[in-house]
């Protein structure tokens, strides 16, 4: 596998859902989704594409209210292992299983074979 990663991958938070004890409104766990983006690279052959990804976390041990979380650290529930999962999935998708090209000899002549 190559060194080569995608840079940048744009991460957006698309989706969260808090879970919340009702005595002291402390979030216990967050469901996130969030959308990661690359805009493809023509010089390394590497294809746009987007992918989401949800995490459900249990975050009861920061004792915060939902309004004491912020995007950023919604997005950064999301293990960064997902971000070398996506890269070696769309490299073997793309890379290691790209079609050559082909094109077809018009000028071929089935007299040229034995």
């Amino acid at each position: 596998m190559p060194a080569r990663n995608y840079e940048p991958i744009v991460k957006t938070l698309t989706d969260a859902k808090p879970t919340i004890r009702k005595d002291d409104n402390i979030v216990t766990e967050w469901n996130v989704e969030v959308s990661f983006e690359y805009a493809g690279d023509d010089a390394d052959n590497l294809p746009a594409w987007s992918t989401n990804y949800n995490e459900i976390v249990d975050v009861s041990e920061l004792e915060k209210t939902v309004a004491e979380f912020t995007k950023q650290e919604l997005i950064g529930f999301i293990p960064e292992m997902y971000e070398e999962r996506i890269f070696h999935d769309h490299y073997e998708s793309f890379v290691l299983n790209a079609k050559p090209e082909t094109q077809t000899d018009s000028d071929f002549s089935i007299e040229q074979l034995s």
